[in-house]
């Protein structure tokens, strides 16, 4: 879609980004994610500029991974394909095959676990349960005026849901060990957690999310600024700005200072590797930290903007692409439990509408110069 510079810029501000560098060594499906999507869109792009069904279906594959890692893609095949028919060099009419292939094929990629949910549960969900957990739980979370008094924690929701069904408070935490016990495969996972799946999962998340809904639709305009407050958070990047340990950290954070980490790990693996080999990292550590430091949401979502805005002017097919990820993760989160890592793609996004912004710089600077 861009050039060569631009996404050079992008990849060097994704690579040096705190946010992701901090988050890439975290082991979640949101993190891992990240690659079947961003793959899933070059693809698309790909798809759009030539004929042939390859890169579509190729495109319907990587989302599907991605669906089976997090099923907040699951939404996202139908969102590109559409983008993807807007970029379509040849016109709208050619590439409608390919679109369709493309959700097709991420629909064929799901559809062994609905097969598998209905083989065991009799329920055609499409991926897994947990939508009700994380509405009812998000509206715990971001209650900002404290008005709806529900439990937050999988330990609470349990505890409640079992005395108002006039169950022993313990009820579900022993049924669920109780369960696990005619294993012999048994998760390490604390039962706090899982018993708000694992003991009549199903049908205590269709009643959590039926009373998440009528708790929204008893009133919208509060729900509309629950959903302020949490874009808000997955659109802030101070808020996940953690720079590379330096010796003496923030005093907010002295926890991420290397005398900290020296301190309580030192005799780990990782600092001996540290001592014996990392001396040249030592010379691009406290650099690397300010240039970090400059990922603050005031700087990075001003110059996203700006980038968005000079793309729609010059192309807005392009723009419409750029803008469709951000839109369908932040829109979808923002309804439910949202953590700055959920949206983890977008971002891609927006460092390449920076990019445009420094490219554009770039060439006016260079301009202006060679007139003088």
């Amino acid at each position: 879609l861009f050039t060569l510079g631009v996404g050079a810029l992008a990849g060097l501000l994704m690579a040096i980004s705190p946010q992701f560098a901090s988050l890439s060594v975290v082991l979640k499906p949101d993190t891992l994610t990240v690659l079947p999507v961003l793959v899933g869109l070059l693809l698309v792009v790909h798809a759009s500029r030539r004929d042939g069904l390859g890169a579509w279906i190729g495109a319907g594959l990587a989302l599907g991974v991605a669906c089976w890692l997090r099923q907040n893609a699951l939404l996202l095949a139908p969102v590109l394909a559409a983008g993807g028919l807007i970029l379509a060099a040849n016109g709208v009419r050619p590439a409608m095959r390919g679109a369709v292939a493309l959700v097709a094929t991420t629909v064929l990629c799901v559809l062994p676990l609905t097969i598998r949910n209905i083989a065991i549960y009799g329920e055609a969900i499409p991926v897994t349960t947990g939508s009700g957990f994380a509405l009812l739980s998000g509206l715990a979370r971001d209650d900002i005026d404290g008005r709806y008094g529900l439990a937050r924690f999988a330990y609470n929701v349990s505890v409640e849901e079992a005395e108002l069904r006039g169950l022993p408070s313990s009820h579900y935490f022993d049924e669920y060990d109780r369960l696990q016990s005619s294993h012999r495969h048994q998760y390490e996972v604390k039962h706090t957690v899982l018993s708000v799946f694992g003991v009549d999962g199903i049908a205590r998340d269709r009643e959590r999310r039926e009373r998440a809904m009528s708790i929204i639709r008893g009133d919208p305009v509060y729900f509309a600024r629950v959903v302020a407050v949490r874009v808000r958070r997955l659109l802030g990047y101070t808020q996940q700005n953690r720079p590379v340990p330096v010796e003496v950290g923030h005093p907010d954070h002295a926890f991420e200072s290397m005398a900290f980490t020296r301190t309580i790990d030192a005799e780990s693996a990782t600092m001996r590797h540290a001592s014996e080999h990392g001396a040249w990292t030592e010379l691009v550590r406290a650099p690397l930290a300010i240039v970090q430091r400059g990922f603050a949401t005031s700087i990075v979502l001003p110059l996203a903007l700006l980038g968005l805005l000079l793309l729609s002017a010059a192309d807005w097919k392009r723009a419409v692409f750029l803008i469709a990820p951000v839109v369908y993760y932040v829109g979808l989160q923002s309804l439910m439990w949202a953590e700055f890592r959920h949206t983890l793609p977008i971002h891609a996004s927006l460092f390449l509408a920076i990019g445009l912004v420094v490219s554009a710089g770039a060439g006016t600077t260079m301009r202006v110069l060679r007139r003088r």
